[in-house]
């Protein structure tokens, strides 16, 4: 801790200071009890926020990776761990349905969600910030077609504008950012009711809707931050850094980075996904397949080795030399999810609950049978986990293992698209995938759960064949 001590004269400057702050605040206060057509909140870190090294800590708890996100300034990151929980967040809830943002605010409000849509009228901007209205799922069409809207499905993006230009009308993107609520605006003179979201950031979209989350500066920015600066990095040639298998598929880039680095064989080479937060060793095969994670504190690596024709799986925990400080090996495991903070790892594997000491590798408690599971979750006062099938299919447990509740959400759970904890209230993304022949349905049903496990708002978000 630095105590500063302060003369005279500077203490009376940080007084006048003091004063026209509470007066920007008086005068904010008093705009925003009229009509506005602008709210923009900052989604950034600000400067003068004194940085940490490692962003973790908040009142004294501990807070897990997956509940890190870039929009929380009391995490105090760094640029370069923005980046990397940039990447690895992929809890963003995807929203197809207009009429589903309209209709269920209860789910929906202060949730990272993710949407496509076209800009068409440009509200306020400036230098740094933006404020547009975007009609959702709208396109530019193609050549010299000119698409006009054919309903009144618009949302308002506020925002700042990204590094390589600003957000202009006639702008295609994927927006990424936190659900406000259907506020009342007033464009053109028309009072209007429409959802507005605040904007992390934007991913432009091609002619085929589809979007490349992150481009080459943007993974190698992010590869860096993560391995250090000397890598090597470039654009992937198919049949040259890798050819379609069961690991690679047409759709997605894997960009090779090359550390300089080269002391372990298990860091020579990664792939990292152009859509998630993905990494994996260059090396892994549908056999063998080794995938990496950072630490929560951001000073560590940890490796899972997954050897599936034997259902063995090594958890391996790595200091930011590439040195191995422990390993541990867990048999008769189909799949495992994980999730940890700076001291812990949460990890289901085979059915069981493990907590494992993050300095270690031992046990912090005996392991704990809670079914097959999807997603884990760490929060303050226990774990929440989602599993498979439609009985008691979402559970909590307090922080040693033993269950709190169980619920049951009415779909067949396969898989779980994103998990949110939004004040308390639990925020999912259920997904059932089924297969009659050769059709597959797929069935996507957004749930919201209060802190007693009680569903309190439901809905199916989309169903149809592929």
């Amino acid at each position: 801790m630095k105590i500063n001590c302060l003369n005279t004269e500077k203490k009376y400057l940080l007084f006048i200071v003091f004063i026209m702050f509470i007066a920007t605040l008086n005068l904010s206060a008093c705009k925003n009890n009229k009509e506005s057509t602008v709210s923009y909140q900052n989604s950034t870190v600000s400067n003068e926020v004194e940085k940490n090294e490692t962003g973790v800590n908040i009142d004294g708890s501990i807070i897990s990776w997956a509940n890190m996100k870039i929009d929380n300034p009391d995490l105090n990151l760094t640029e370069d761990q923005i980046q990397v929980l940039k990447y690895f967040d992929v809890d963003y809830l995807n929203v197809s349905e207009y009429n589903s943002l309209q209709k269920y605010p209860e789910i929906f409000r202060n949730a990272q969600i993710s949407i496509n849509g076209l800009v068409i009228k440009m509200l306020e901007t400036n230098d740094s910030t933006y404020q547009c209205l975007v009609w959702m799922n709208g396109n530019p069409g193609i050549g010299d077609e000119c698409v006009q809207p054919t309903n009144n499905e618009f949302f308002v993006a506020t925002g700042k504008h990204p590094e390589n230009g600003r957000i202009t009308e006639g702008d295609w993107l994927q927006w990424y950012g936190r659900y406000q609520d259907v506020k009342n605006y007033t464009i053109n003179g028309n009072k209007s009711y429409y959802p507005s979201l605040s904007v992390n950031y934007t991913v432009k979209c091609n002619q085929a809707g589809a979007e490349e989350r992150f481009d080459l500066s943007e993974i190698q920015k992010v590869a860096k931050a993560i391995l250090g600066e000397n890598i090597k990095i470039k654009e992937p040639i198919y049949g040259e850094d890798f050819t379609l298998d069961e690991l690679h598929y047409p759709q997605y880039k894997f960009y090779p980075v090359i550390p300089d680095n080269q002391s372990n064989a298990n860091f020579s080479k990664f792939e990292f996904s152009q859509m998630n937060g993905f990494i994996r060793d260059a090396n892994s095969t549908l056999e063998e397949e080794r995938r990496f994670f950072v630490s929560a504190d951001f000073q560590h690596y940890i490796i899972t080795v997954y050897e599936r024709n034997l259902k063995l799986m090594y958890l391996e925990y790595y200091d930011r030399d590439y040195n191995k400080l422990w390993s541990r090996e867990f048999q008769n495991v189909d799949n495992a999810v994980l999730d940890y903070t700076s001291e812990t790892i949460y990890l289901v594997a085979d059915n069981d609950l493990y907590m494992i000491d993050a300095k270690n590798g031992e046990d912090i408690s005996q392991p704990v049978l809670v079914g097959e599971k999807t997603t884990i979750n760490v929060v303050q006062d226990g774990i929440i986990m989602v599993g498979k099938g439609n009985k008691d299919n979402i559970m909590k447990t307090d922080i040693n293992g033993n269950i709190i509740w169980k619920t049951s959400a009415d779909i067949e759970i396969t898989n779980c698209g994103g998990l949110q904890i939004i004040d308390g209230t639990i925020v999912a993304n259920l997904v059932q995938s089924e297969r009659n022949d050769n059709e597959y349905t797929y069935i996507s049903k957004m749930v919201a759960i209060d802190s007693n496990g009680n569903i309190i708002s439901e809905f199916i978000d989309a169903k149809y064949p592929y």
